[in-house]
């Protein structure tokens, strides 16, 4: 789950709403189409995802599918992609943020915030070279400005990478 999150930026609600139906190995993509909830008074529901640009199909890597199809084997009957081990139905949308700051601690790493991993997702593609439309069209936003605004965050390598480029461009000018 978190490998899945990591390499494509979805809501939490996203991610824990997602069914096996919703992967397509050969095309190696994920159908995002709903998402789960909290509702007052306890529970989760599955609702329309939270914009009409969140609803899309999104390419994941052929190591998230690898990964993926042998989760499926722990659970074949299950038709939720990532049931929880305690109900065999969908997470309770806390209860990833709890197995998140677990595995934090175990690893004795700083802590952060699930949410955070969407922000890492976003940052890393930018930072790779992926143009900032298809990052916000993979987070499901319609606004490019709004994902730079919110998203992103400049990194170091970024930095050095912008300083030799217009280094270059403006000794070549002179």
């Amino acid at each position: 789950m978190l490998f899945l999150e990591l390499c494509s930026g979805l809501r939490k609600g996203e991610l824990i709403a997602l069914l096996w139906t919703d992967l397509d190995v050969k095309s190696r993509t994920i159908s995002v189409s709903k998402q789960a909830v909290r509702v007052k008074g306890g529970g989760v529901k599955v609702t329309a995802p939270k914009t009409s640009t969140s609803i899309r199909i999104e390419s994941i890597p052929e190591e998230a599918v690898k990964l993926l199809v042998e989760e499926h084997k722990k659970h074949p009957n299950n038709p939720y992609m990532f049931p929880s081990p305690v109900t065999g139905d969908m997470y309770y949308p806390d209860s990833v943020n709890n197995i998140n700051d677990k595995i934090l601690a175990n690893l004795g790493l700083e802590h952060i915030r699930f949410h955070d991993l969407r922000h890492t997702f976003a940052t890393i593609a930018l930072q790779s070279g992926v143009d900032i439309r298809t990052v916000s069209g993979m987070l499901g936003h319609a606004d490019p400005g709004f994902t730079l605004r919110t998203y992103t965050h400049a990194t170091n390598p970024m930095q050095v990478k912008a300083a030799s480029t217009v280094g270059s461009v403006m000794a070549a000018k002179l």
